[in-house]
């Protein structure tokens, strides 16, 4: 058993190097922590401090977060958790009582430029869209994608997936928190060094069609296989989720170039982009994820589990007895259902016919949707209906208004008749023609041409589909 030779006079460095020995962190997460705790130190002794375990107090804590007030946030974030974890060690060895960094918030004062934007329905569905483009055109882009879409998974959690977290008899994935030294990217130290405070061992549920895709996916690979690849067709590490959706966005024209070639190497090449309004990063995803569910109506606790945030309520062991879906799960698999069925079907019609589905206006369904899904695992099936009814009433509406002719100017019915004779029109009115089209353009329906209360399923049935979506949440 190690025995430990620190005191409260140990210097922070030497404190480090025996939390080091103990650890098996990665090479180069090695190299950031030291470099932190040179940092600290660095400034312990600019402002007239030693720099050793007892003069790290909380008064030296606000010291030094008023002196990097103008740092980026983010590089102040990583020297925090560095001596959150070193203080957390302290702790454990007996050394110490209390941990001031911990009481140290860093906020974030340029939000704008650190922070993704969100995508609103339309852009998500623009962004999936582009997906399967350039899965068609031989970029591999599209399981990266599917599974951040539904989850916003963290890119720390995408690059540890394996063939074997896919669970196909539950529905969903394991992410596992197992350290590994695949990942060494400077940026998520905060979550390595944390994962017990910040992320948890978690299920997180997918939807039928992902989860068919990853069936087909997997096929042939090994359970240990990793089960993302990059672009270059490596396994999934350092800042590939970051690639692979500038790709998607250089797709989408979404980074343009500047014009301006400066110079010929890569760097210089990678300078003259643009970043449109547009843009946005992998973090983007998780945002949007997590606005869409709660605008759905799915509880916090559901989204703090599918974030991987710690529940205000936690089962404890009790949860690995519970063999069917938790309130949360449940609600998380019936909202990803319900916005993967809204993103197929606006592919589907966009592919095979070419019309643009009116997302926003279905997306203010989701809350009624959600809710009645909740109830009836099956009302998704009557939900997708009403979608492509609403987008084909869309349809034959303007496709009429544009082609009426007054009927006194009528170029093949004789001059004076009102109406065309019932048997020479190849699609009778009551087959298509409801009580809301008629009253939309301007007409009054006669009693012979009202659509039946009861048509039969299938049947073309505007009326009913508008005032679904006319309802306001």
């Amino acid at each position: 058993m190690h025995k430990t030779n620190l005191t409260l006079k140990s210097t922070l460095e030497e404190a480090y190097m025996e939390q080091e020995k103990l650890s098996d962190w990665s090479p180069n997460s090695k190299n950031v922590y030291r470099r932190n705790i040179n940092s600290i130190s660095s400034h312990m002794q600019s402002v007239g401090l030693e720099p050793t375990i007892e003069n790290v107090t909380y008064e030296y804590c606000l010291q030094w977060k008023k002196d990097h007030t103008s740092k980026n946030p983010n590089t102040l974030k990583q020297q925090k958790s560095t001596m959150a974890s070193l203080f957390r060690h302290l702790n454990n060895a007996n050394i110490i009582d209390g941990n001031p960094f911990l009481t140290v918030k860093i906020t974030d004062y340029t939000t704008e430029k650190y922070l993704s934007k969100d995508l609103n329905i339309t852009e998500l569905y623009q962004v999936y869209k582009a997906a399967h483009e350039l899965q068609t055109e031989g970029v591999n882009v599209l399981a990266p994608m599917l599974l951040d879409i539904y989850t916003g998974l963290r890119s720390t959690n995408l690059i540890r997936l394996t063939v074997q977290s896919l669970d196909f008899e539950a529905g969903g994935i394991h992410i596992n928190f197992a350290k590994t030294n695949k990942n060494d990217e400077e940026e998520v130290l905060e979550n390595e060094m944390n994962l017990n405070s910040k992320n948890r061992e978690s299920f997180i549920p997918l939807p039928p069609k992902v989860l068919t895709f990853f069936s087909n996916y997997i096929k042939g690979m090994h359970p240990e296989d990793s089960l993302l690849y990059g672009l270059r067709g490596k396994s999934f590490a350092n800042k590939q989720m970051n690639y692979v959706v500038t790709k998607v966005c250089h797709h989408l024209g979404w980074i343009v170039n500047s014009g301006d070639n400066g110079g010929s190497n890569s760097k210089s090449k990678q300078n003259n982009k643009i970043k449109t309004d547009k843009y946005f990063t992998p973090h983007g995803l998780r945002y949007s994820i997590a606005t869409i569910f709660h605008e759905m109506g799915v509880e916090d606790n559901a989204i703090r589990l599918l974030l991987l945030h710690s529940k205000k309520t936690e089962l404890g062991a009790l949860e690995r007895y519970l063999r069917r879906d938790t309130r949360e799960v449940k609600q998380l698999r019936m909202a990803q259902i319900l916005l993967e069925t809204v993103l197929e079907t606006a592919f589907e019609i966009d592919e095979k016919f070419g019309v643009q589905v009116e997302l926003e206006a279905i997306y203010e369904q989701l809350p009624v949707a959600f809710e009645n899904q909740m109830k009836n695992i099956y009302h998704v099936n009557l939900f997708r209906d009403q979608i492509i009814r609403f987008t084909m009433s869309k349809m034959e509406l303007l496709m009429t208004q544009s082609s009426v002719v007054p009927m006194n100017q009528h170029p093949i019915l004789p001059m004076g008749e009102a109406n065309f004779p019932m048997e020479s029109h190849p699609f009778t009115p009551t087959q298509y023609q409801g009580p809301y089209f008629q009253s939309v353009m301007g007409m009054s329906a006669p009693m012979n041409v009202q659509q039946p209360p009861q048509a039969p399923y299938g049947y073309y049935q505007p009326s009913g589909i508008q005032d679904f979506f006319s309802v306001k949440k």
